[in-house]
């Protein structure tokens, strides 16, 4: 009966051997006893990647000589801590193994009874932590990455949370909100930094984003200014969005020359209306009135009628000038008047007589590019050579003019006062409209200073990835 018990015992502690193998091969870790009267270290368990030696000849002391930290001293009153009150201790050290690698090893140490007969000593577990510590290094550089890009973008960035909690605002987006710093929003309600009229708006767009939406919104901050808040979810760990990031930029600049060239739509459409009622109108009337009176009193002499169908005819043929040289207007650059090309001759010509300045040109243009492309095109070129005549002080003023339906580039350059970054950079509202219609068409716009003297403004576009063609 006992050889039987003694048999069960036998195969149980195989059986929990086994199982202690499985999962200290799962999660690897050293098992070992220290002897804290003879100083002996004894390995109960060894994994694969030893953490200690693999000699029998080990002990504490020689452990503690690859100690990086923390210091010996501070271990060894950790050890007699453990075997004096019995309360079970967790440490964290810092060693170079037998190949001089750094270790970083976490280790849960208790009191043995059973280490030797002169006395307790201390059993512990010790886990390598070498890999989740570089982990967790590589994430905390890669957040601080993060957080030195978020905070040197131009534009707004923020994190707001479920409850509109906001977790992370840079320093544009609290400039944005009228305040330089970021700390007067983090933590607190982000519609508290918005006008009443506009919660209601952004309330609506969070819920939508918050529900899994990405989406651009428009939102007038104040009197003057717009802004563009474009937003995506941003998930927990269990997938589901508990959060929202968003970006949001300052839209004033653009808002106002949309609404310049609004306005000098109107202005345009006014001037055709007056020029239709005042111009055309009226010849079509004194056509008309005349075409009357000749059919309720033909002239009984043939050379009067003649004479009077002659003036009907040259109303006529005024009248027609008049419609082409609106239209010109409306479509400068239309194929039929010769394109961006043609039309661009036909403007500097005229300019070129009227005004005590040498005005130069070459175009050599080899093919048309998209009629978007060329309208805005033609209008930069306008605005640039008047702002030279204008504003230079100059006296020559030189245009090219060079590309293909692919790529065109137009420069304009005058030997005037020469330029100022101040006012390239807050700029007038003529250069500001030139890099609005640049933006338009995705064209690049270069203002800086000419040589010997002057100013220089490029402006090149290109079909490749632009959403003209696209």
């Amino acid at each position: 009966m006992a050889t039987g018990k003694a048999s069960q015992d036998r195969d149980l502690t195989a059986v929990h051997d086994l199982a202690l193998d499985a999962v200290l091969e799962f999660e690897p870790m050293a098992v070992w006893r220290w002897d804290a009267s003879s100083d002996e270290l004894e390995q109960v368990y060894r994994p694969r990647n030893p953490l200690f030696p693999d000699d029998g000849d080990f002990t504490m002391a020689r452990w503690l000589e690859r100690l990086l930290s923390p210091p010996p001293e501070e271990i060894r009153r950790a050890l007699a801590s453990v075997i004096e009150t019995g309360e079970p201790m967790m440490i964290e050290t810092q060693v170079l193994d037998a190949a001089g690698n750094l270790r970083v090893l976490y280790s849960s140490l208790a009191r043995d009874e059973h280490v030797s007969r002169r006395g307790p000593g201390v059993l512990g577990v010790t886990r390598d932590l070498s890999a989740q510590r570089q982990l967790e290094r590589d994430k905390s550089g890669a957040d601080l990455q993060l957080k030195a890009s978020i905070d040197a973008a131009p534009y707004g960035v923020g994190i707001v949370e479920a409850n509109f909690n906001v977790r992370v605002l840079n320093r544009a987006g609290a400039q944005l909100l009228g305040s330089e710093d970021p700390g007067e929003f983090v933590g607190r309600d982000a519609r508290l930094g918005l006008r009443p009229a506009i919660v209601p708006e952004y309330e609506a767009h969070f819920r939508r984003v918050l529900a899994g939406a990405t989406e651009s919104i428009e939102l007038k901050a104040d009197a003057g200014r717009w802004l563009e808040v474009t937003a995506s979810p941003l998930p927990g760990q269990d997938g589901r969005p508990q959060a929202v990031f968003s970006i949001f930029r300052d839209l004033s600049d653009r808002r106002g020359l949309a609404e310049q060239v609004i306005a000098a739509t109107g202005r345009e459409q006014s001037r055709i209306a007056r020029d239709l009622h005042d111009g055309i109108g009226q010849e079509l009337a004194g056509i008309a009135l005349t075409l009357e009176g000749l059919r309720a009193r033909p002239p009984e002499d043939p050379a009067l009628l003649r004479q009077d169908l002659a003036d009907v005819l040259a109303m006529v043929r005024s009248t027609m000038g008049e419609l082409r040289a609106i239209a010109a207007g409306l479509s400068p650059v239309a194929p039929e008047r010769g394109g961006l090309a043609g039309a661009s001759r036909l403007m500097l010509d005229r300019l070129a007589g009227q005004d005590s300045i040498t005005l130069d040109y070459s175009i050599r243009l080899k093919a048309e590019p998209p009629a978007e492309v060329a309208g805005e095109l033609f209008r930069i070129l306008q605005e640039a050579v008047a702002n030279a005549i204008h504003h230079s002080g100059g006296s020559r003023i030189d245009v090219e003019l060079t590309g293909d339906e692919r790529r065109v580039r137009l420069a304009v350059t005058d030997n005037g006062v020469g330029w100022l970054p101040d006012a390239a950079q807050s700029g007038g509202m003529g250069l500001k409209v030139m890099r609005y219609r640049s933006q338009l068409i995705g064209a690049s716009l270069r203002l800086g200073p000419a040589t010997p003297s002057g100013t220089a403004l490029s402006v090149t576009w290109s079909a490749v990835d632009n959403r003209i063609l696209a």
